[in-house]
């Protein structure tokens, strides 16, 4: 009977399926993945989603803020931020599709007002000067973590309104693809 090697301590494990990942990337080339600014993009990403999961609010306006804060540029903070919506966008989807909770007809409205924002929005992030445009999108994103802190510590009553669908999509759709972030905040 052959005596049983001694378990290696978690932390060499760890090391060596990192560094055998390091070894397929660089195969594959995928170097990007070897940058400490990738990690720390991972990273934030993680911890924003999973404030997002808790609260139902809060990726956009965090990782465009550490995004922006690192001095990306707008377009690619906003390229990025909403890029890494789709995954969890979709995933929502499917869900209320599933569970069939979904009113059409307020989805059509929303829907054709975010194209036609979110296209306005493209043409004015693309069309502005960047000192410009990363100077109004920290003043926003200043205002809306602002708002988001505000309603965690004092609680605010809900009040229905009466605004257009395609309105709010409309501006839902410019400020999204202006600077990530929109919402219920």
């Amino acid at each position: 009977m052959q005596p049983i090697p001694a378990a290696q301590p978690a932390g060499r494990k760890v090391f060596s399926l990192l560094n055998r990942l390091m070894q397929v990337a660089r195969e594959l080339g995928m170097e990007f993945l070897m940058s400490p600014e990738f990690w720390l993009f991972a990273v934030v990403g993680f911890l924003a989603q999973l404030c997002d999961g808790a609260l139902g609010m809060g990726f956009g306006v965090i990782s465009s803020t550490v995004l922006a804060s690192m001095g990306v540029e707008p377009k690619i903070v906003s390229a990025s931020v909403n890029s890494a919506k789709i995954v969890t966008g979709g995933a929502a989807t499917v869900s209320h599709l599933m569970y069939r909770n979904i009113d059409r007809q307020l989805l059509l409205s929303l829907g054709l007002g975010g194209v036609i924002g979110a296209t306005i929005g493209v043409l004015v992030l693309t069309q502005l000067p960047t000192k410009w445009v990363q100077t109004t999108v920290s003043c926003y994103l200043i205002c809306v973590g602002i708002i988001i802190l505000s309603r965690y510590f004092r609680k605010v009553e809900h009040r229905e309104r009466a605004v257009n669908p395609t309105v709010i999509g409309i501006a839902g759709g410019v400020l999204e693809s202006i600077a990530g972030v929109w919402g219920r905040w």
